[in-house]
């Protein structure tokens, strides 16, 4: 089987290149592999031990009564306590017997270790799979969040900032934008709220200065259309805001618990770059919650 490092590959965790995949380390579907390998050689060293090694010790025992009660120690670290006492009592023995006691200390003392080594890389290989998940977290941390960025630059280039062509092809404009957001619950397509009304005290001239910031063909189209349009963008500015806290739950969350599980159960200090790298992941999800009130400060242009 081969050995389990941990922590490769962390010299590659770099804050010049966030996001980049680390080379060398193992897939899960290598890591799935070797536990399947691991299990399998568990079982036949349980098997080994509950089967051969007693007949072993059985067939030992029927021909030496002498020394060899002292074969029930079966733990590692106490085996080598009895060879001084084989030794000293191997005047009292045949050839034949002597043979078969080592023989069978022997067995006991490198099953012993075999079973102490397979629950070592049973730990390295449950802390592999601890890396693999967050490395996995970390590549899509930095990934879903080049994607929320991108989205909301070009909303923020595109739709966010008012201007009076938005009111060209606006049936066009809804429709596209409601295919893309659904309503939020209790809203209605019913009149503007009266602050969004004309006053009746409203000067002539005023009427004519907003009617000039429109293009000739929205003239026509009613107030509650307006209205309409800057409710659409106004849910769009505030999905992404809903679209970082998801944002955080998904990755940085997870992250977090699973590098501090790695922590509390690895044999060796979890390297610097590990513990940088998340601290770099959530210093970045923390900028992004004020970034996110950006659009809907925009979008309110749209209401005055």
């Amino acid at each position: 089987m081969p050995p389990i490092e941990v922590f490769v590959g962390v010299e590659h965790i770099l804050p010049t290149n966030p996001g980049a995949p680390i080379p060398g380390l193992p897939t899960r579907e290598q890591l799935a592999e070797w536990l399947a390998e691991h299990e399998r050689v568990e079982t036949e060293t349980d098997q080994f031990d509950k089967g051969d090694m007693i007949r072993l010790k059985k067939f030992a025992k029927g021909s030496v009564t002498l020394v060899l009660p002292m074969l029930e120690f079966s733990v590692f670290g106490t085996l080598a306590n009895l060879y001084p006492k084989i030794a000293k009592s191997r005047q009292n023995l045949s050839p034949e017997d002597t043979d078969l006691i080592e023989l069978t200390l022997d067995t006991l003392f490198a099953l012993d270790k075999l079973i102490h080594l397979l629950r070592f890389r049973s730990e390295n290989l449950d802390q592999l799979g601890l890396r693999i998940s967050w490395e996995g977290l970390r590549m899509g941390a930095w990934s879903d969040r080049e994607t929320i960025l991108a989205d909301m630059d070009n909303f923020i280039r595109t739709r966010a900032r008012w201007s009076p062509s938005a009111y060209e092809n606006l049936a066009a404009t809804l429709a596209s934008i409601e295919s893309q957001t659904p309503p939020s619950s209790g809203s209605s397509p019913s009149a503007p709220p009266s602050r969004l009304r004309l006053d009746s005290n409203a000067s002539t001239s005023s009427i004519s200065l907003a009617n000039t910031l429109l293009p000739p063909n929205s003239l026509g189209l009613s107030r509650s259309a307006r209205y309409k349009l800057s409710e659409a963008y106004s849910r769009e500015a505030a999905s992404y805001a809903s679209r970082i806290l998801s944002f955080r739950n998904k990755w940085i969350v997870p992250s977090a618990a699973i590098l501090d599980k790695l922590i509390e159960t690895s044999r060796r200090p979890v390297p610097d770059q590990l513990l940088d790298e998340q601290d770099r992941i959530e210093d970045k999800t923390n900028g992004m919650d004020g970034i996110s009130k950006f659009p809907m400060q925009l979008i309110m242009q749209w209401k005055k």
